[in-house]
């Protein structure tokens, strides 16, 4: 979390417990694009939820789920296993909205790299 806050994230960790929602992801984010300079632009921010396992360790089929769900609806969603994996997160979709469709999508073989679990 900490990492993605230096890169002018919002950041909230999603604590499990009995009375939460079964396979949330661990981190919800607000992923802000940024100007020419490296200022937060105001009002671009991209949801993002982050699944994050030890290496070896795989996402849930009710994880996956709702990180599916999440795409369908427009946001972004990943299973990352280190900072470095959730930094590429974060700059993949940056790299979109700029080049791409404008809305900061992570579409086609880029979403699935983001999801597939053997990609670490």
């Amino acid at each position: 979390a900490k990492a993605l806050r230096t890169e002018g994230c919002y950041v909230e960790k999603v604590h499990g417990s009995p009375f939460g929602l079964r396979g949330s992801a661990d981190l919800v984010a607000c992923v802000p694009l940024l100007g020419e300079h490296g200022e937060a632009l105001p009002g671009t921010g991209r949801y993002l939820r982050l699944e994050v396992k030890r290496l070896g360790k795989k996402a849930t089929v009710l994880q996956r789920l709702r990180l599916l769900a999440i795409h369908l609806h427009g946001g972004q969603a990943a299973v990352v296993t280190s900072v470095t994996e959730a930094m590429a997160v974060i700059q993949a979709i940056r790299t979109v909205a700029l080049a791409g469709d404008g809305r900061g999508h992570v579409r086609g073989s880029v979403r699935q790299g983001l999801l597939r679990e053997g990609r670490r």
